[in-house]
């Protein structure tokens, strides 16, 4: 058989209604795969406005972190400032109150010694007054029976 063509299975082969079933088939997927991507599309521009949405919340929590930072970084130096100022203030203040304290020790010292002193001349003022009280009395009683009286006159006061 020459020129002759092979024989096809007419049994293995689709037909054109098959054919056709199967377009029509896969033209069926290809549009529920359309819809179902055009959902996935509509789906990811809402992610994508969502994403867009957080990245300006993003950069806003930023910009007010980046403003905090620069606050927190002028109110530590202000803190470090005012514990140095109260720190020397301490010092003086310390220092005033050492000198005050040594001053009033000086002062109760120096009180001491002058109450003591005032009591030495108060006594030796007794003393004296006694004296001039008893010679008083002795030339007023004029004799030494003046002075026997006045002994018991001071005798019966004490009694």
């Amino acid at each position: 058989m020459v020129g002759s063509q092979p024989t096809q299975d007419t049994d293995s082969a689709p037909s054109m209604k098959q054919v056709s079933q199967m377009f029509a088939q896969l033209t069926g997927q290809i549009q529920s795969l359309t819809t179902h991507v055009a959902d996935l599309t509509g789906k990811f521009d809402g992610l994508t406005g969502k994403v867009d949405d957080l990245a300006e919340h993003v950069k806003r929590d930023k910009t007010l972190w980046e403003a905090d930072q620069h606050n927190l970084a002028i109110l530590t130096e202000d803190f470090n400032r005012f514990a140095g100022e109260v720190k020397e203030d301490k010092d003086v203040v310390n220092g005033s109150l050492q000198w005050i304290q040594k001053d009033l020790n000086q002062n109760t010292e120096i009180l001491s010694l002058t109450r003591a002193t005032i009591d030495e001349q108060t006594r030796r003022l007794d003393d004296h007054d006694a004296k001039m009280h008893d010679q008083h009395n002795a030339s007023f009683f004029g004799s030494k029976n003046g002075l026997e009286k006045l002994e018991e006159v001071k005798e019966k006061r004490t009694v």
